[in-house]
């Protein structure tokens, strides 16, 4: 998904003519009058990967707080954001641009999720601004989602998850394809 963006595979969705619909389960609608279920099953058809990577929420704004540091211990330093209880952040590793009022606009690398390799339970959004020095404590910063890298995962060792941010990272400097 790294670095292709969305509109290649917009262009093959519309060529093969996807549509999205959901997959039904229990307590699913009545079938429409004069159709069977197994012709219901057919119609189902899977959404197309520019539906599946695209992101419902565009944009997050929120203030950098202090975090337990431990991006920075990696070789990652990342901004944790306090994001208002009400958004509905979109968990994953994301390609982001990032804005602030000393940053300018930059690329950056942005996680959201609970963090499980550590044994977390709440939701953290950190970001990851590659050759970024300073000190963003109390400063808000607007996040827009561009495409995801990957969903989140729990690793077998923070070298592995080390390893893992290399990698996002690096998808992050070579740009779209």
């Amino acid at each position: 998904m790294c670095g292709r963006g969305l509109e290649p595979a917009a262009r093959e969705s519309r060529s093969l003519r996807h549509r999205a619909s959901a997959v039904l389960g229990r307590g699913a609608r009545p079938l429409p009058a004069g159709r069977s279920p197994r012709a219901e099953r057919l119609s189902v058809r899977p959404r197309p990967r520019a539906q599946r990577d695209s992101c419902p929420v565009r944009t997050l704004r929120g203030r950098v707080v202090r975090g337990t540091r431990l991006g920075r211990r990696l070789g990652f330093a990342t901004a944790n954001l306090k994001v208002s209880p009400g958004a509905r952040p979109p968990r994953g590793v994301w390609r982001v641009k990032v804005s602030g009022t000393t940053l300018g606009e930059r690329p950056a690398v942005c996680n959201v999720g609970v963090r499980p390799t550590l044994g977390g339970r709440r939701l953290v959004v950190e970001v990851h601004i590659p050759g970024f020095r300073g000190d963003l404590y109390g400063r808000t910063l607007k996040i827009g989602f561009l495409c995801r890298i990957r969903s989140e995962r729990k690793f077998s060792s923070l070298a592995a998850l080390k390893a893992r941010i290399r990698l996002d990272v690096a998808c992050l400097t070579r740009g779209p394809r």
